[in-house]
């Protein structure tokens, strides 16, 4: 399930391990709705029946879900206070409860809602989970249901660290060091947490993993051409997914958000998960069953020349051109 960026907005829909396009996630959205409606975020519960996912469908940035099937009619799960966003949906492993992070009230708190794991509808309102002097996102539920990884943003240093807290919201202590530090992902074993960073010699974010210990920490994912942000693990541990951020060679901005591939077990590049030709896929999540191995590892290598000739191509002949054509055009 990736979130693909098109001229009306951003939508989610699911693509094969081969990177090609199935089907969308849920009908056009209806007459009234934002004009550059953003469906982000995408979280499958693990049973694999919901998709939870933010948006700004209805003018608030809530939360909303959708039986995972193409075109489906998505409901409300929250509604946030004006001004305020809900963000960062994670299921409980049971299915029952998802975390989230919203400013609710001023800074960024983990919230928790109650779901009915049948029939995909809240029960009651979301209360808040965790609190503290910082900014906290990205949860991330341990396999097992005890612990919570999160990401905590220092506002004072502007610097970030993974966390971990019980599942009961007690006990918080840091697990990296900073000082960028964010958007842990368990591996299905509960053994190890991958994360992004900033790489050691170079202003570049790679993929790192740590023990649950907070011990062995290495670099995973270490491609220059781009950041690396937002992990993800296979369901039998081979494979890191990620996405990809290609930077302008010119000035270092972002101009185009791509998903890649590494196979941990057997080495290798690192690969591209994308169509090009559809659109930029700026978030992602993996449906929780086994990959399609063979897939993944016959997919082209993440290589800068491919991906520009391929973004020139689709931009022939466009009146208005996105920023990722006008950035390979430079």
């Amino acid at each position: 399930m990736v979130a693909e960026r098109g001229a009306g907005g951003v939508r989610l829909v699911f693509v094969s391990a081969a990177g090609a396009r199935v089907a969308d996630l849920t009908l056009p959205p209806e007459d009234g709705q934002p004009p550059f409606v953003v469906d982000t975020q995408p979280a499958w519960s693990a049973d694999g029946r919901w998709i939870a996912f933010a948006s700004n469908r209805g003018g608030a940035a809530g939360l909303w879900i959708a039986r995972a099937v193409a075109d489906q009619v998505p409901r409300r799960l929250t509604r946030p206070p004006a001004g305020a966003t809900d963000r960062d949906p994670a299921w409980s492993p049971d299915g029952r409860a998802l975390l989230f992070s919203s400013n609710r009230g001023g800074s960024y708190d983990l919230w928790r809602l109650e779901v009915d794991p049948r029939t995909g509808t809240p029960r009651g309102e979301p209360v808040p989970w965790l609190r503290e002097a910082a900014d906290l996102v990205t949860p991330a539920w341990s396999p097992d249901g005890r612990r919570v990884a999160y990401s905590r943003f220092d506002r004072a240093t502007r610097t970030s660290s993974v966390w971990l807290v019980d599942a009961s919201g007690r006990r918080p202590r840091r697990l990296t060091s900073g000082p960028l530090d964010q958007a842990p992902a368990w591996s299905p074993d509960g053994g190890r947490i991958a994360y992004s960073a900033p790489a050691i010699d170079r202003p570049d974010l790679d993929i790192f993993t740590i023990r649950a210990d907070g011990t062995r920490e290495r670099v995973a994912i270490d491609e220059p051409l781009a950041h690396e942000t937002e992990p993800a693990w296979s369901a039998d541990g081979r494979w890191l997914v990620a996405t990809a951020v290609l930077r302008s060679e010119r000035d270092g901005a972002p101009f185009f958000w791509s998903v890649v591939a590494a196979d941990l077990r057997a080495g290798g590049p690192v690969r591209a998960v994308h169509d090009v030709a559809a659109a930029a896929r700026v978030a992602f999540a993996l449906r929780p069953r086994p990959v399609d191995a063979r897939a993944l590892a016959a997919l082209p290598a993440y290589d800068r020349d491919a991906v520009v000739d391929a973004i020139r191509g689709v931009c022939t002949g466009l009146d208005d051109p996105p920023p990722a054509c006008r950035a390979v055009a430079r």
